[in-house]
């Protein structure tokens, strides 16, 4: 091992706290992967949504009803993942003003103690 000891030669009683502290990591180099940048369209990554033979096929109102501890900002762009995994799942055809030609609604809500968090997203047929 360059540098240092395997923890496998450290006392018994050091190892398990150098295990904790470190982890468990072998003295051979990893594999490098390549970095997701995450500019890919989510779209493209999976089965295009027009491929589909289910959602809707005609414009949509989609709207976010979100349940926070902490709420967000108004001008949080959150709701533009979600729309694209909605094409994505091939709810809806595209997310072109064609498609979808109002902006999506979002309501957003305090929650109450002990309630967890939650996000609903409506997709109606205009």
């Amino acid at each position: 091992m360059k540098n240092g000891i395997a923890i496998s030669d450290l006392p018994e009683r050091y190892q398990k706290q150098a295990i904790l502290q470190i982890g468990d990591k072998s003295a051979r180099p990893t594999a490098k992967l390549k970095c997701d940048t995450g500019n890919e369209q989510v779209a493209k990554k999976e089965t295009k949504g027009r491929d589909r033979p289910y959602g809707f096929s005609c414009p949509v109102r989609v709207s976010y009803r979100d349940t926070r501890r902490r709420l967000i900002d108004a001008d949080n762009g959150f709701t533009k993942f979600w729309t694209d995994a909605l094409v994505s799942y091939g709810v809806c055809r595209d997310d072109s003003p064609k498609e979808i030609p109002e902006r999506p609604s979002v309501k957003q809500r305090k929650a109450e103690e002990g309630q967890e968090e939650s996000l609903l997203i409506v997709v109606e047929a205009l």
